[in-house]
């Protein structure tokens, strides 16, 4: 699943943006952490169950 390797990339660029601490790099963590929300949203209803 392509998703899942984006998820991890994203996770690692957050984790190193709010390492910095500076005003700029945690905005850009937040940006970074709505992708990853849409793209585990996305997932989620893609992989969920069928009732």
């Amino acid at each position: 699943m392509h998703e899942l390797g984006e998820i991890q990339r994203l996770l690692s660029e957050i984790a190193e943006l709010l390492k910095s601490g500076k005003t700029p790099d945690k905005r850009k963590a937040v940006n970074k952490l709505r992708e990853l929300s849409s793209i585990a949203t996305t997932l989620g209803f893609t992989i969920a169950p069928r009732r």
